[in-house]
């Protein structure tokens, strides 16, 4: 025959919950936290920031992606994959499995209006969920054009 507590007992087990509970709810606190500080600063950097898959297809993209390619978030979201986006594949990926990371790819893209926009590229093996590939995109267009007008200038002279 089963036992039954005794009021000590069943008073111990409370206190013992209640500071399971306040373990948790100080974890899920620090983890919201946590997560509110990566949204923010994905929100605000001037970088596009996507995850994709082994293929290419779009797993995460940053909610700033208008900034670069004038598209939103729920637009690139369309293109399906990576390679859509930026025209064609920016890295051999054989050779991104050798290295794990290959950065400074400089890309041009043209913008949904229409115009030139140069990019600096990273990408890098990841596992985060089902995405393997993190791409940081920076816009160099400002740096590309003065040092094009630099080195027509130094032509000239």
């Amino acid at each position: 025959m089963i036992q039954k507590p005794t009021y000590e007992e069943l008073i111990q087990q409370i206190r013992d919950l209640e500071k399971e509970n306040k373990t948790i709810l100080k974890a899920l606190r620090e983890l919201e936290d946590s997560e509110e500080i990566h949204r923010i600063t994905l929100e605000n950097i001037s970088d596009a920031v996507l995850i994709t898959e082994d293929h290419g297809g779009i797993i995460y993209v940053c909610p700033n992606t208008n900034k670069i390619f004038g598209l939103s978030q729920s637009e690139v979201y369309c293109l399906g994959t990576i390679h859509r986006l930026l025209n064609g594949p920016v890295c051999d990926i054989s050779e991104l499995r050798k290295k794990d990371e290959i950065t400074n790819i400089e890309w041009s893209v043209r913008d949904s209006s229409g115009h030139e926009r140069f990019l600096l590229i990273n990408v890098k093996l990841v596992r985060i969920k089902s995405g393997t590939m993190l791409y940081v995109m920076r816009d160099i267009t400002d740096r590309k054009r003065v040092e094009d007008e630099l080195e027509k200038n130094r032509i000239i002279l």
